[in-house]
Formats: C-alpha cells, structure tokens, sequence
C-alpha cells in the first residue's frame, strides 16, 4: 500500500467514525426530545389532577360545612318540639287538675 492509499483509509475511516458518532449523538437528541415531551405530558397531567383535588377538596368542605349546619338546624328543631311538647303536657296535666279541682268543687 502506497502512503495515498494509506491516507485514502485513513480519511475514510474518519469519515465513517464522524458518521458513527453523529449518528449517535442524533438518536441520543430525539431520545432526549421524546423524554422532554414525556415529561411536560406528565407535568400536565399531574396539573389536571392537582386542580381536580383542590375543587374536591373545596366540594367536600362545603358539603361538610352544610351537614353540620343541617344538623345543627335538626338539633334546635328537636330541641323546640321537646320544649314544646313538654309545655303542651304540663298544660295538659294542670288542665287536668283544673278540671278535676272544679268537679271535686261542684
């Protein structure tokens, strides 16, 4: 082989590692890429889910907040018939003893 020759390979063989390596590299960019766009996909996403546990959230503390004062509307109701009913019985009762203090009168 003559030095030409020798130099021939060589520039070839550069060229075929400079091919290689870029080669390479670019598969190495379009992955990077695909992992870039993965990744703000999945960004997205956690945001979608992050905003739907706040508004649960928020639902939840209000229904929360209606229950107890349901409640407590309840509560002050049955406290009221209770009063009510146990006015309407000791009317009841001194009524009963009008009515048979007048006809022990009479």
């Amino acid at each position: 082989m003559s030095a030409e020759d020798e130099l021939k390979n060589f520039k070839l063989q550069t060229l075929k590692r400079a091919r290689v390596t870029a080669v390479v590299l670019g598969l190495n960019a379009v992955i990077a890429v695909l992992f870039m766009i993965y990744g703000f996909t999945q960004s997205t996403e956690a945001q979608k889910q992050r905003d739907l546990s706040e508004y649960a959230t928020m639902v939840s503390e209000k229904c929360a907040k209606e229950k107890l004062e349901y409640k407590t509307r309840a509560e002050v109701a049955e406290m009221r018939e209770s009063k009510e009913a146990e006015y309407a019985r000791s009317l009841a009762e001194e009524l009963e003893q009008l009515k048979s203090g007048k006809k022990s009168k009479k």
